[in-house]
């Protein structure tokens, strides 16, 4: 009887273990994903002159999105110079979604770093 409980412990802790871990890294591939495209955005809106002003105004609103649902609230992730692009004219990006979760729409820098969601 005493090594059936100890089984049971075990494999309950093992069981949190993976769920735990699971959680962990699923929160931690959605950031590189969101850091991965951020990336992409600021290279493409520093480097690209000839950008269609509607994309210009996508990629900026796709930063700030990303900010506001994936990023810590830590400083060193959080770097104003880094990842400010101004704030995104929504009459120039017309009825183009930039978000999939519509509460999590960020159109500047203050707005995205003040409205955590994490």
């Amino acid at each position: 009887m005493n090594r059936l409980r100890y089984l049971g412990a075990a494999l309950l802790l093992l069981a949190a273990g993976f769920c735990g871990g699971a959680f962990w890294g699923v929160r931690f591939a959605s950031f590189q994903s969101a850091l991965a495209e951020n990336k992409i955005a600021v290279v493409n809106l520093d480097s690209s002159a000839d950008l269609n002003p509607q994309f210009r105004e996508y990629l900026k609103a796709r930063i700030y999105s990303n900010i506001l649902q994936f990023y810590p609230s830590d400083e060193g992730y959080l770097l104003q110079k880094d990842w400010d692009r101004g704030p995104v004219n929504r009459d120039v990006l017309g009825g183009l979604v930039s978000s999939k979760d519509p509460t999590a729409a960020a159109w500047d820098w203050q707005s995205a770093v003040s409205n955590k969601l994490r």
